[in-house]
């Protein structure tokens, strides 16, 4: 009986593990939908969004991924500029000092890369990056598929003159990655349900239409991101 009890106990961990991978490649390719940006003889921004490194200092996983995705991207333009935004999480060392190394290290030139070092949410990383993304033809958001499509809904509510312009970066293939796709799929998971909460409760108590009284160019009231995308989904 116990090793009958462990067989199904497996079987039902493989089972649930296989069920999240699945989902979340899925919740990825559903969000992202990628379509290939236009040619174009203009310029072009390749937007990194930061991520924090682990607590010890070291590179986070995430971190390599998404610079990854970013150099691929970079690779298929010759006039493409590599913008990396990402503040002091974690330490005095910026997201995107850390991630412009990273950059480096792959082989990007430094005359290629422009960095954003104040940003410590999705909502910042598009906003305060938007002074080194007007100028470019094209912009292409490199991060994991739901990340990045909802960082291009950041982008478009906050100027949306970049309609037509901006485009989420081509995922890897199916199941590569899928020990990083998996968790951050939860994580948007999670996001989604507070801003859902957040935005419920803002709306309910009218706060909404009092302290949003723009998007263009300023984070709604000064707070964060949560509250910004409340803005964004039940703004007038």
């Amino acid at each position: 009986m116990p090793r009958l009890s462990c067989t199904r106990t497996l079987i039902c961990a493989s089972s649930a593990l296989v069920t999240a991978i699945v989902t979340s490649e899925l919740a990825h390719r559903r969000s992202a939908r990628h379509v290939a940006p236009p040619r174009t003889t203009g310029s072009v921004a390749v937007l990194v969004l930061g991520y924090p490194t682990r607590r010890n200092g070291n590179v986070h996983p995430l971190q390599r991924w998404r610079i990854e995705i970013a150099a691929r991207e970079l690779s298929k333009y010759d006039n493409a500029r590599l913008v990396i935004s990402g503040g002091p999480t974690r330490g005095p060392v910026t997201e995107a000092t850390t991630m412009a190394q990273l950059a480096l290290d792959r082989g990007i030139d430094a005359d290629r890369i422009d960095l954003e070092h104040d940003a410590r949410s999705t909502w910042e990383n598009v906003h305060l990056s938007l002074p080194h993304l007007r100028h470019h033809a094209l912009v292409i958001i490199a991060s994991d598929g739901l990340h990045a499509a909802r960082a291009r809904r950041y982008l478009l509510a906050q100027a949306p003159e970049f309609a037509g312009r901006v485009f989420v970066a081509e995922l890897d293939r199916p199941f590569t990655k899928w020990w990083l796709k998996t968790p951050t799929a939860i994580n948007e998971l999670a996001a989604t349900i507070r801003r859902t909460v957040a935005s419920t409760v803002l709306l309910r108590s009218s706060m909404i239409d009092q302290r949003c009284p723009g998007l263009d160019g300023h984070q709604p009231g000064g707070v964060g991101e949560i509250f910004a995308r409340a803005c964004v989904e039940h703004r007038p």
